[in-house]
């Protein structure tokens, strides 16, 4: 549900700031930040929303009607997620005064009836629809990346491409194909999709719109919370947001079925972006095989294991993790369930271990006595207008709560650090909050020997996952919206230090200071890794 106000909202300063950089710019906005909902809800309706799609896409009778909504589910959810979340904030807005800055650009069709007059689009760093560009020198990328696995003895046999194609890559996938001795070529997923709609009819096909309605609709009665005006209205604006992409989704997917010479065989490091997934679509249509590859190593530890079965799992022949265990943790959690009727006989299969994480796999010697505790402090990415099923927390209430976090953190007798997300909002080498103490860009592999204590607050990134395979010990601030898979409750509780938080009259978080404070007071020398190596490594 959405969290009542603890106090009531001074309508008269409160604001809903949607962009960091806007709010951190004028005077006094930590005490005026609000927010309507919390991100905690918001997860709830992420993983109710990837559960809707994929009982839409099994219900789904017509094939051509199932491969585009298969296709467009990432674009189904997301956009579902950002124009619910500030569906919730014009509500707000109506009922409290609040002001609302620099919201997404259909924040006011939320006040306006008839026909939506601006919509966002599915453009972003070339992995959607709408922005799919063809990489430059694309040989010399093939011959490059090829070379990665082939090795220089085996490049003229792989760049024939006889076992297939590699559609993109990761340090799995390269392990896979070097110990397996695959005559695979890398080529961009892109590059085909451009190809194709020269080639292809390239008319949008209007006649899947009754059914993106049917699943606007669908996902719109889970916002129980809002009342009906506001439903129907943030149905026709999702609608209106997702007509064009699906009309554009519908074309690609009849000019892949036109084309006459894809692969029968293509690996993927993930089938998240648009490119990707559309061309294992087709492959998997025509009966060849895809072989999909984990991305990030939280598949099954906490990512949402209904957006892993549409991500990775809708379009796989065999989807690859790195252990044993990690595939009976697949399994035990129901993920073959999920995509039952969807993909029936989707084989999971274990790799010789993740080799991200082998490198992490460090027994590394205590601190010195007397010394102070070197710390490094880990952080989420800032998403700027985008959301997602696993929801963000909103850039101002982020960087609210980090602030706070990192004032209380250097008040302790440690050395800290801040290791910002390389994506997002901001990326590169560029962290609003640098200022406040030492911060690295560099990889965080770099800094594994460099930290006494790991410190993070999110689970779902690559990066904690190579802590948990190092001795040192984690502290994991649980920020309510990203809750570890139950089947591995025992062990994060027995892994990771836990420091709770709670969200405030206006859904402002803060971290439990007392419990930080007793958390950094008894810091071990060491932690035992060995559940999480054995999971993610095999040892």
């Amino acid at each position: 549900m959405v969290k009542a106000a603890a106090q009531k909202l001074d309508t008269d300063r409160a604001v809903f700031w949607y962009l960091a950089e806007d709010a951190s710019g004028e005077p006094g906005w930590r005490d005026r930040l609000s927010w309507p909902v919390t991100p905690t809800r918001l997860r709830e309706l992420g993983e109710e929303a990837c559960l809707r799609v994929l009982d839409l896409v099994r219900a789904e009778s017509d094939p051509l009607h199932r491969q585009i909504l298969s296709v467009g589910s990432g674009q189904l959810i997301n956009g579902f997620m950002v124009l619910t979340e500030l569906a919730y904030v014009a509500s707000a807005a109506r009922s409290t005064g609040a002001s609302v800055r620099t919201p997404p650009p259909e924040y006011d069709a939320f006040f306006t009836t008839g026909d939506v007059a601006s919509v966002t689009a599915d453009a972003y760093r070339n992995k959607g629809v709408q922005d799919v560009a063809a990489s430059n020198w694309p040989w010399l990328r093939s011959v490059a990346r090829t070379r990665s696995w082939s090795g220089a003895a085996g490049l003229p046999a792989a760049l024939l491409g006889g076992d297939g194609i590699v559609l993109s890559h990761n340090r799995m996938v390269i392990d896979h194909l070097r110990r397996n001795g695959v005559k695979a070529r890398f080529q961009n997923a892109a590059n085909i999709v451009v190809t194709c709609r020269r080639a292809g009819a390239g008319e949008p096909c209007r006649d899947t719109i009754p059914v993106l309605t049917q699943a606007v609709a669908a996902l719109c009665d889970l916002c129980t919370e809002l009342d009906d005006a506001t439903r129907v209205r943030l149905g026709e604006i999702l609608l209106a947001r997702l007509r064009q992409s699906f009309e554009t989704i519908a074309s690609d997917v009849a000019a892949v079925r036109a084309r006459t010479s894809l692969p029968k065989t293509v690996w993927s490091g993930t089938n998240g972006s648009y490119a990707t997934r559309l061309i294992a679509s087709e492959v998997r249509r025509r009966g060849g095989r895809v072989y999909v590859f984990d991305h990030g190593g939280v598949t099954g530890i906490s990512q949402i294991l209904p957006l892993t079965a549409i991500v990775e799992g809708m379009f796989a022949t065999t989807f690859h993790v790195g252990t044993d265990a990690w595939c009976d943790l697949l399994r035990r959690s129901g993920f073959e369930a999920l995509v039952a009727g969807i993909n029936d006989g989707l084989e999971i299969r274990a790799g010789a271990g993740e080799p991200t994480f082998r490198q992490a796999c460090l027994d590394l010697p205590p601190p010195r006595k007397g010394a102070r505790r070197r710390a490094i402090y880990v952080s989420h990415p800032y998403y700027g207008h985008r959301q997602f099923a696993i929801a963000g927390m909103r850039d101002p209430i982020y960087m609210d709560f980090q602030i706070d976090l990192i004032e209380r953190l250097k008040a302790h007798d440690i050395d800290l650090m801040l290791k910002p997300h390389p994506e997002g909002h901001f990326g590169d080498d560029t962290y609003p909050l640098q200022h406040m103490a030492e911060t690295s860009f560099r990889r965080f592999e770099t800094h594994l020997r460099d930290a006494d204590v790991f410190i993070f607050d999110a689970p779902t990134s690559t990066t904690f996952c190579e802590a948990l395979c190092t001795n040192r010990p984690v502290i994991l601030i649980d920020r309510t919206q990203y809750p570890t898979n139950p089947v591995l409750d025992e062990q994060v509780a027995a892994r990771c230090l836990v420091v709770r938080t709670d969200y405030d009259g206006n859904n402002r978080l803060r971290v439990d200071a007392q419990g930080l404070d007793r958390t950094i007071a008894a810091l071990p020398d060491a932690a035992d890794p060995s559940f999480f190596r054995n999971l993610l490594v095999g040892h």
